[in-house]
């Protein structure tokens, strides 16, 4: 698919509710002095056309020529809000095209409404009419070609059970669709109709996307395998712009070890910013959340919350995370992960060191995939979250350096890395410049402390992105403008 660039179609459409009707948006100041009987503000199309022809009928034929500034053009021609209209699409319905500009027309190419000329005369407060007509008429054809590409889509099939051939062109097609829709402008009469489909073409997008990278990952099994059993692998990686290669991203490795306490970190720096709590306020360390670990922080003292999270990242502080996980509480730490829909990553115990367990240590195994810890970590890298500079500083003075780091080599800029490792797991999730592009590489290896075996992975996802200059030779996926990318998880 190409790259598209369509400029936005900026359409104003408020109406003041009273006699005199204004028509802000293609004629400021121009108001059309209509009966009482057409007071309430037009609600659709079918309303402006009878408004327009109340206004005809008011205007004499020739009154209107001597009127009318004959120089202007008339809002008819095809070139008008940066689309052209007019090329006849299957079953001859008429297409829109976004992107062919009017030329020479400066104020519309940064989007702006063209200006009417001021002035109170009948003529001219028709032509805004006209005007205004012309543009819900572009914005209901909009909508009326992204539902024609999306009953295209839906015809292929379900996206989740398509046949590997039909997944790449669902995936072009639901693109399409819901970047049409994103073009009807919000204040268009066909506005509130293209708003409550955009939530399932989203959904159809992002499970259809999921499937359509998880077919480029054949790469990824070679890698998975050099050390015998690719079933105790699992990888996710991601530029961020959230395009992505997995193997076995959505299923849980056996357990997270410390590559949960990312998470964590992501959870509190929600409840900072929603609470606008200050990252320096104190947070007191509970002597019962003692623990063997190999943080600084520790208990009886008090600590700035900025502090005890560098801790918790940097340094793999369990002392750090148990105090954490308390001050946000069971439900503090999960339901803001939730509602961003990471539902498969799982908070429910604290942090245990060798043989020390602490005061209300949790009721379950936590768990966590590669496929939304990647997520978590693209969106740091992002700053999509508010307060990311937190952990992008506690990612980038990481101690723990033998896995991800260690893995890379020149030109391969490493970013920040969080690591885990325990009797059951060994794991790295690593920031990465490649090719000056960030990229999240993450990969864990079940039942066992093979450091050498998970750096072969990791050396192994890095050198493809570097060999060819992304993830597949011809490149990567085109990105719509206007089309929110997909999330590295299955939805």
């Amino acid at each position: 698919m190409g790259q598209w660039v369509y400029p936005s179609l900026a359409v104003g459409l408020a109406l003041t509710q009273v006699a005199w009707v204004a028509l802000p948006a293609f004629g400021p100041g121009l108001e059309v002095g209509l009966s009482a009987t057409t007071a309430a503000a037009p609600q659709s199309l079918a309303d402006l056309y009878t408004l327009r022809d109340h206004l005809q009928a008011l205007l004499q034929p020739p009154d209107l020529g001597a009127r009318v500034d004959l120089s202007r053009p008339w809002p008819s021609p095809p070139e008008v809000a940066g689309a052209q209209i007019g090329a006849v699409g299957e079953g001859g319905q008429e297409e829109v095209e976004p992107g062919a500009m009017a030329a020479g027309d400066e104020s519309e190419s940064r989007g702006q409404v063209p200006a009417v000329a001021d002035s109170t005369t009948p003529a001219d407060r028709l032509w805004a009419l006209h005007h205004r007509i012309y543009h819900e008429e572009l914005a209901q054809r909009l909508w009326q070609q992204a539902a024609r590409q999306a009953a295209q889509a839906y015809a292929l099939g379900d996206p989740t059970t398509l046949p590997d051939p039909l997944v790449p062109v669902a995936y072009q097609q639901w693109q399409a669709a819901l970047y049409t829709l994103s073009q009807v402008p919000p204040s268009s009469f066909a506005a509130p109709t293209a708003a409550a489909h955009a939530p399932r073409y989203r959904q159809q997008l992002a499970t259809v996307a999921y499937r359509y990278d998880t077919l480029r990952s054949a790469f990824l099994y070679p890698i998975a395998a050099q050390g015998g059993d690719a079933e105790r692998v699992r990888i996710t990686a991601c530029n961020l712009q959230r395009e992505c290669r997995r193997w076995q991203g959505n299923r849980p490795p056996v357990n997270p070890a410390s590559l949960i306490k990312v998470p964590v970190a992501v959870a509190l720096i929600d409840k900072l910013h929603r609470e606008g709590v200050d990252r320096q306020a104190g947070l007191w360390v509970n002597p019962s959340n003692w623990t063997e670990d190999a943080g600084w922080i520790r208990v009886r003292s008090e600590y700035a919350v900025e502090q005890v999270v560098a801790d918790m990242i940097s340094r793999s502080g369990n002392v750090a995370t148990n105090q954490l996980i308390d001050y946000l509480g069971w439900d503090g730490v999960n339901q803001p992960l939730r509602s961003q829909g990471y539902t498969a990553t799982r908070i429910t115990t604290k942090l245990v060191g060798e043989k020390t367990y602490p005061a209300n240590r949790g009721f379950a195994p936590n768990q966590i995939t590669t496929d939304e810890l990647t997520d978590m970590m693209v969106g740091i890298y992002n700053h999509e979250y508010p307060g990311s500079d937190i952990l992008q500083a506690a990612l980038a003075q990481q101690v723990d350096i033998r896995l991800g780091k260690t893995a890379l080599r020149p030109p391969m800029i490493w970013l920040g890395e969080k690591t885990g490792r325990n009797s059951q797991v060994i794991g790295s999730t690593t920031a990465v410049l490649i090719g000056g592009q960030p990229y999240i590489i993450t990969a864990t290896l079940d039942r066992s402390g093979n450091e050498a075996a998970l750096r072969s992975v990791i050396a192994g996802v890095a050198e493809h992105i570097l060999t060819h200059d992304g993830f597949d030779p011809m490149g990567p996926a085109s990105l719509v403008p206007g089309v929110p990318p997909s999330r590295a998880f299955l939805p």
